[in-house]
């Protein structure tokens, strides 16, 4: 037996009454309640809510959302293509150039034909400013231009409005090289 802390009395010692299997269980469910609660609460901060997500927005943003807007825009020129005073790929310093005594198909069809024109084509800053066979357009030209107009004889060879023949360019290479070399 153990020793009587009290050597007076014939009492044994405070001894707290044990406790029912069922109240045992009562704790240790409450207990349990209170750590997952704890441990919720600890990793609910570490999850990102929708008030917290940031988003690294690139620093070409604009231009991004311009080409997605350019995607639902109708294909064609700007408003103010026919007004325009020089083309965008001009290249300052460039001459006006007077195309003279070409074959001009002009991809316009009349009368359910395609025409095609022996004349000339003017083009300056880039833009085409008159096509025709006119003989006095050379005259006004080089009243426009002066000495700064290019002029190019071209013999009658095909003039197209932005349309390569890539057959007759290869066959072009081909007859300069059979002149070089005698063919």
């Amino acid at each position: 037996m153990l020793p009587w802390t009290r050597d007076d009395t014939n009492e044994p010692p405070h001894h707290r009454p044990k406790r029912t299997k069922s109240q045992r269980l009562a704790v240790f469910g409450l207990l349990s309640i209170l750590l997952c609660s704890l441990s919720l609460a600890f990793y609910a901060q570490l999850i990102p809510t929708s008030t917290h997500i940031t988003h690294k927005v690139p620093h070409n943003a604009n231009l991004i959302l311009a080409r997605c807007a350019a995607l639902k825009q109708r294909p064609g020129p700007p408003p103010d293509f026919h007004s325009r005073t020089q083309s965008d790929r001009f290249v300052a310093g460039t001459k006006p150039v007077l195309i003279h005594n070409a074959t001009i198909w002009t991809g316009i069809v009349v009368d359910g034909q395609e025409e095609i024109i022996s004349g000339d084509v003017l083009m300056d800053k880039g833009i085409v400013k008159w096509v025709g066979g006119a003989d006095d357009l050379m005259r006004e030209a080089k009243k426009i231009y002066g000495s700064n107009l290019a002029i190019v004889d071209v013999g009658g060879a095909w003039a197209t409005p932005g349309y390569v023949h890539v057959l007759q360019f290869f066959l072009n290479l081909y007859y300069l090289y059979c002149d070089f070399q005698s063919c």
